[in-house]
């Protein structure tokens, strides 16, 4: 088979990990194991752990007072909002592919993105400003992406261990 293609064998086709018996088994697999939320009242955001260079972190939620065991990342997007990142497997069984660890409602994600954005700092987009002429792009140092420095500080001081926002669910 000096072509590159491959054939597969007998011992192949009964391995419980291919073709179509391997993606139900990863989707039994899912199922055992993502969490599953229902939409809660409130989600609260807190333990934050922030690095305040270039404004990216983690946190942990509470739906309705019930902890989630896994941590939300986020980091700092091209439009100057935070873009929250869910706790994933990684290539559940050799799947080659990602998927979330929890499952939360569309109302849950908009909850914590509001959260996330009552308490960060304003920050600027890329692109250039039209009034000033500044373009800020991935080369800009980080500071030029405050837009108020005075803010950006008491917020950053504001933020620590007992800091925590609660967003009701709508």
């Amino acid at each position: 088979m000096g072509n590159g293609s491959m054939t597969m064998t007998d011992e192949d086709a009964d391995s419980p990990y291919s073709g179509s018996s391997h993606v139900q088994a990863v989707r039994d697999w899912l199922e055992d194991n993502v969490q599953v939320y229902p939409v809660p009242a409130a989600v609260t955001l807190r333990a934050f752990d922030i690095d305040w260079d270039c404004l990216t972190g983690e946190f942990s939620i509470l739906l309705d007072q019930v902890a989630v065991p896994e941590r939300i990342r986020f980091a700092l997007d091209i439009t100057g909002r935070p873009t929250i990142f869910m706790p994933m497997f990684h290539s559940p069984l050799g799947a080659p592919a990602s998927y979330c660890a929890i499952e939360l409602s569309l109302e849950t994600h908009a909850a914590i993105q509001a959260g996330l954005e009552r308490t960060l700092p304003k920050m600027r987009a890329y692109g250039r400003n039209p009034i000033t002429g500044q373009t800020i792009d991935s080369s800009t140092p980080f500071v030029h992406r405050i837009v108020d420095i005075l803010e950006y500080e008491a917020i950053s001081t504001m933020i620590t261990s007992d800091y925590q926002v609660t967003v009701v669910v709508a």
